[in-house]
């Protein structure tokens, strides 16, 4: 009886021995800001996977957990800032702008809180898949609930460094798989840190703001660039993972399955592709504009090779934050890129065809000419592309296409191409565009003028890159000058050509050109269906076209405007009232030219008095002969528009006549058959 005694005794102490070999200690928790920080003394051993369990109820013992809500799990050195490690040496995680950095004996685990009330926490280890769940009231369970609201998580500042010439404040974003509804989910893991970085330039308020994304092969933090303003702050966005794989995401997401911390991933064949960086990268945005001393009209968003790519999978769904965009050496299309072999590691294979959490398909999402047509009634921001013909990286057949996409649409965008490699994809066009200062004219609430089908256009060719131009643009000899009219009944515009200096030559257009004319952004002028909107197109004073159309509700177009060099003036209007139908009462007299003019043989006239009164409105000819009357009767105040036939009439100049109380005034028309 003793010897079996002393068996069970040895069996137990080897159990308890066993479990305080895969039992945390020293579990602790914080919440702060819609968060709950989860700290503890991890393990001797490697190769372990801490999992975090949360209850309404205090856990005491281990079968309480599959009652227990799982929140996932983080892996060995937690707390360690692998991403800052390698740039700048050993880093482990601030959990507090304010504090320390937390120590290698710890890990760290935060949990977003999805509800409001008092919780506990316990922790457990998977060691060779399998889990130990032996609960420690006190030592790896929490004995003290943690008070909880959702709220907005916010950033924690890790440090400020100096890198290649720029001086950043590093922030790290602690996201969660389990999140709650204002704060989206970014990782499919338990718990999981990313980075962003801001350069902060200039003094005062107001500054410009521009987001950064990094290309495969650097860091988010070298070479970061925006646009050459003396207070532009810079932003930057980091896209990285555990694995090494310098693609990452692609500034997008990857598939639920997706496991970031190992290379290369099977391609899924069925499953959801989710958007956890795309989602981010908005975030990001949104918290900079919310809490950064900047000038939210002046959003401005670039990238090169991998970061251009980023910048175009983000655009559509950013386009009303951010005025203007300029990507060098980006894929329009990954479905074909030549990093597709990557590509259906994170999103299965075009032939697949997976499904993204936003409810695009894999070929739809991933296709920028798909996104554009998708959005072509809303206004993206204004876009510069530079691309090369003999760039082997990411290849030029589909950037023809992509051309085409944009200009079918209707959005406008300046491309340029020229004979370069990958890595001098910008250098022919920096004598026209030194480092985009002239991007702070953009604005996201200014309208602006999207060039499509313009005659003056280069050719890119057929995708084949011996085809076409060797060097050339699409609508990147069009300009405008910043002085347009938005106001509730008018548009105006002066449209000019310029020429373009590149390092191989000066690019010099004809005198003059067509291209049509879409409105985007608008801000003011705001035209009922069905209504009437005149044109008319200027050139030193004189009318050279002009036109109406029926405003059928979606965009505001008109095609073949003529473009000089000495500028022309193209004026877009509508009258809010027809035929004796009166509005608010107008605060003074005003008699309108006649539209269209010159005419043939119909044109309209519109009037109005601030006062009701006996109105005539005649017409005469040279000799002062009358030749028609408009009206003559009594009207009240307000608004008028009426239509003149003069189809029994001879070519030549008539005036018409208002005759409204006291107020007289007379206006020249011109009859051309």
């Amino acid at each position: 009886m003793k010897k079996l005694y002393l068996i069970f005794v040895l069996v137990f102490l080897v159990q308890l021995i066993s479990s305080a070999q895969t039992t945390v200690t020293n579990l602790s928790a914080f919440y702060r800001e819609g968060q709950v920080f989860v700290t503890w003394d991890n393990l001797s051993t490697t190769s372990v996977r801490y999992n975090l369990y949360k209850s309404v109820t205090p856990i005491l013992y281990g079968s309480q957990l599959s009652s227990a809500e799982n929140l996932g799990a983080v892996r060995d050195s937690s707390a360690k800032n692998a991403r800052l490690s390698g740039i700048f040496g050993t880093r482990y995680f601030k959990i507090d702008s304010s504090g320390i950095p937390l120590v290698s004996s710890k890990g760290l685990f935060v949990a977003t809180s999805t509800e409001e009330g008092s919780f506990y926490y316990a922790l457990t280890t998977t060691v060779n898949n399998i889990e130990d769940t032996t609960i420690q009231y006190g030592s790896n369970s929490l004995q003290t609930a943690i008070e909880e609201i959702v709220a907005m998580p916010q950033p924690v500042l890790q440090e400020t460094a100096s890198v290649t010439g720029k001086t950043f404040d590093i922030y790290a974003q602690f996201a969660s798989k389990v999140t709650s509804e204002n704060y989206p989910q970014m990782t499919n893991e338990g718990s999981y840190t990313f980075h962003f970085a801001i350069c902060k330039q200039g003094s005062g308020l107001n500054h410009s703001i521009t987001f950064y994304m990094r290309p495969s092969g650097n860091n988010f933090l070298e070479y970061a660039w925006g646009i050459d303003d003396p207070n532009d702050w810079i932003v930057t966005i980091d896209d990285w993972f555990p694995s090494g794989q310098q693609l990452a995401s692609l500034y997008y997401g990857y598939h639920e399955n997706f496991d970031t911390f190992i290379y290369p991933n099977p391609i899924p064949n069925s499953g959801t592709i989710y958007n956890y960086t795309a989602a981010r990268v908005e975030h990001t945005l949104n918290w900079c504009l919310e809490n950064l001393p900047v000038d939210t009209t002046r959003v401005y968003m670039t990238g090169w090779s991998m970061g251009g790519i980023g910048v175009m999978l983000n655009i559509t769904t950013l386009a009303e934050n951010i005025a203007a965009v300029y990507v060098l050496a980006p894929i329009f299309n990954m479905s074909i890129s030549t990093v597709a072999t990557y590509a259906n590691q994170l999103w299965g294979t075009a032939g697949t065809n997976l499904l993204t959490n936003e409810g695009y398909t894999r070929n739809q999402r991933m296709n920028s000419c798909c996104m554009v047509s998708e959005k072509c009634n809303t206004s993206l921001p204004i876009m510069y592309t530079f691309c090369g013909k003999n760039d082997g990286n990411v290849g030029w057949s589909e950037k023809v296409t992509f051309y085409d996409s944009v200009n079918a649409n209707n959005h406008g965008a300046f491309h340029f191409w020229s004979y370069t490699d990958h890595f001098n994809i910008y250098t022919p066009w920096v004598p026209s565009f030194p480092l985009f200062s002239f991007f702070t004219r953009y604005r996201n609430n200014l309208s602006y003028p999207a060039f499509s089908n313009c005659s003056l256009n280069d050719d890119p060719g057929t995708g084949d890159p011996i085809t076409g131009d060797s060097i050339g643009t699409i609508n990147g000899y069009l300009d405008w000058k910043d002085d347009i009219v938005d106001s509730v009944e008018a548009w105006e515009i002066t449209l000019f050509i310029k020429e373009l200096i590149t390092t191989v030559g000066t690019l010099v257009p004809p005198d003059s050109g067509i291209t049509d004319v879409t409105l985007r952004r608008l801000q003011k002028f705001s035209v009922p269906v069905g209504e009437t909107i005149f044109w008319e197109n200027s050139k030193n004073g004189s009318i050279v076209q002009q036109g109406t159309f029926t405003y059928d509700g979606g965009l505001i177009k008109v095609s073949s405007v003529k473009v000089y060099k000495d500028s022309s003036h193209l004026k877009i209007f509508y009258t809010p009232v027809k035929v004796d139908e009166q509005k608010s009462q107008p605060l003074q007299f005003v008699l309108g030219q006649n539209y269209p003019n010159p005419f043939n043989p119909t044109t309209k006239i519109i009037w109005q008095s601030p006062v009701s009164s006996q109105q005539t409105l005649k017409i005469y000819d040279v000799l002062g002969n009358e030749v028609a009357t408009l009206a003559d009767e009594f009207k009240p105040a307000g608004r008028y528009e009426v239509e003149f036939n003069a189809a029994s009439l001879p070519s030549g100049v008539y005036f018409y006549q208002l005759k409204a109380g006291e107020y007289v005034n007379t206006k020249k028309m011109i009859l051309l058959k």
